[in-house]
């Protein structure tokens, strides 16, 4: 972070990579980029030499990482005045900066919610950190995005995914609670969509909660099961992912993006075996699904819902 002629080797790397995304835009007859990433890599640990230490423990780690992008980011803007500069606060760097340092106002930073129960509401006190940290980082950036996690990765050699976690109730109040606190723009990290724990429900309640952060997140998994699956399936469906829901709850279970297997031990075998019975009864054709596709403007494309 704090190596000698690192700024004007950035700028000039961030030149080269805005100049191909605005021929490609141009060959592509689609609009030119608007946002560059400017970030640390996807890795636990930082620089550890002495001036970066210094520096750190003088500014924190995101304010050692800002101060080297407002940098880059006032030269680039000069030449760039529409271009939006991001950076991840991630890891060790998503606490807030110290000493005065703040984004300039051509950076977005991204806070990442790496400590998350992705099953629980934002006002669950599993997810109190992440509430804390955004109230903190709408002081420090005019520009704040969140980085969210809406999977279960595992621990295991081989990638399974797709662990059980109803998060889709609790959505739309997450959503709402970052609009509410200055977030203007949210990433949602959601890959694997084939092995994703009900991957359709939730992107409709994802796509509908952007559209509006104070839409009625509950409802809309109710008439989603209802229109999507049918009226009999549905309300099996419905009542299968309310009871996981439940459970996790009366459990009390921390459920992270990166969650072990013993995370899911609140589920007994005979919870088990309600859910599968539930789903086994909802095995029918998806009676309601055109009507489902009319209401929304949606068709289907692989895996995907898209407009249109």
């Amino acid at each position: 972070m704090t190596a000698k002629g690192l700024g004007r080797h950035l700028v000039a790397r961030a030149v080269e990579f805005i100049a191909q995304g605005e021929r490609e835009a141009v060959e592509k007859n689609r609009p030119k980029p608007l946002l560059y990433d400017l970030s640390m890599n996807d890795y636990y640990g930082f620089c550890s030499c002495e001036k970066c230490t210094e520096t750190a423990a003088k500014y924190g780690h995101s304010g050692q990482q800002l101060m080297l992008l407002n940098g880059v980011a006032g030269c680039l803007g000069k030449r760039y005045p529409d271009l939006f500069f991001t950076t991840l606060a991630y890891y060790y760097a998503e606490p807030p900066p110290s000493n005065g340092v703040r984004a300039a106002s051509n950076v977005i930073v991204k806070l990442c919610n790496t400590d998350q129960c992705v099953a629980a509401g934002i006002y669950e006190n599993e997810n109190r950190p992440m509430r804390e940290k955004v109230k903190a980082w709408r002081n420090f950036a005019d520009n704040l995005f969140v980085w969210d996690y809406a999977i279960t990765y595992d621990w295991s050699d081989k990638y399974v995914g797709g662990l059980p976690f109803a998060s889709e109730f609790h959505i739309a109040e997450k959503f709402r609670y970052y609009a509410e606190n200055g977030v203007k723009g949210i990433f949602l990290e959601q890959e694997h969509f084939e092995k994703s724990d009900m991957f359709e429900l939730k992107y409709f309640i994802e796509r509908k909660a952007m559209e509006d952060p104070a839409c009625d997140g509950p409802a809309l998994v109710a008439e989603f099961c209802r229109l999507y699956y049918g009226p009999e399936a549905g309300a099996k469906i419905l009542s299968a992912r309310r009871l996981l829901d439940e459970l996790r709850e009366k459990g009390g279970k921390r459920i992270g993006w990166y969650p072990r297997l013993k995370s899911f031990d609140f589920l007994t075998d005979a919870d088990l075996t309600t859910v599968f019975k539930l789903f086994d009864e909802a095995a029918a054709p998806e009676a309601g699904y055109a009507d489902f596709c009319k209401k929304y403007g949606l068709t289907k494309n692989g895996y995907y819902l898209t407009v249109g």
